[in-house]
């Protein structure tokens, strides 16, 4: 189960789908530690796991990216968005704040990568830079391009994935503090800029901070990839063949 059960309400269908499926199930494994409110709710007291997202931390990792030297980035200060172009994952918010941003700084551009329903309105933002879908072996090389990554959702998908491969990639990162219901308070504290969602004036704030000192962004980089290597994908992996292991056991399968 992920953070995608949020939105389950809305879709009766889906809701009773989740209910008969955990009724049934020797496990459930749940993919957040925030995510353990739904232990009451969906009864699976003594048939839970929490086994958070993983990443590959050889793939991610802080190195040179080839995309700092092309144009329109060389020499620019880089604000990156990677995600789903839907509503909630806050892009537009984000552009309408680069815009002001922009004002004061020439020299900055926002670059957008991903694919959505609102995939026509940023591609019709003068302001933006965006490169559509990005292959996921691809993704390092858009992160190491940035000087700052934005991530400023307002109900976040499965995992927060995007954030975990921005940490390992050692970037600064601004995100809203929605992520403080999912991910462990001390992987977020002294990495990440935290800001309140749906909060144009917070974020942009947040922006010129990281702009204007160099420091900083210096800073929340060498926390991070620190702070990321619990979520290393081979010891996840590790983890999740010993539950299954477990589970065919004691179900006498």
């Amino acid at each position: 189960m992920g953070t995608d059960i949020h939105i389950l309400p809305k879709h009766p269908i889906y809701g009773l789908l989740v209910r008969y499926t955990t009724k049934r199930a020797d496990m459930v494994l749940l993919n957040l530690p925030g995510m353990q409110q739904y232990v009451s709710r969906y009864r699976l007291q003594g048939r839970f796991k929490v086994l958070p997202a993983a990443i590959n931390p050889e793939l991610f990792r802080p190195a040179e990216s080839p995309l700092r030297e092309q144009k329109p980035l060389s020499n620019r200060f880089i604000i990156l968005f990677v995600g789903n172009l839907i509503p909630e994952k806050g892009v537009l918010d984000l552009i309408e704040v680069f815009r002001q941003f922009r004002e004061r700084h020439e020299n900055a551009v926002l670059l957008i990568a991903g694919r959505g329903p609102l995939a026509g309105k940023v591609r019709k933002e003068e302001s933006v830079v965006y490169v559509g879908p990005v292959e996921h072996n691809l993704i390092p090389d858009y992160l190491n391009a940035a000087d700052v990554v934005v991530i400023p959702s307002h109900a976040e998908g499965p995992s927060n994935v995007i954030l975990l491969e921005a940490l390992a990639c050692a970037r600064p990162v601004i995100a809203t503090d929605i992520h403080l219901r999912f991910l462990p308070h001390d992987v977020l504290e002294g990495s990440v800029l935290l800001v309140p969602e749906k909060d144009p004036k917070a974020l942009l704030n947040a922006l010129e901070q990281l702009y204007s000192n160099p420091d900083l962004r210096t800073r929340l980089a060498s926390c991070a990839r620190e702070r990321i290597l619990m979520f290393n994908a081979s010891t996840r992996k590790q983890q999740l063949l010993s539950v299954l292991e477990n589970v065919f056991d004691s179900s006498g399968r």
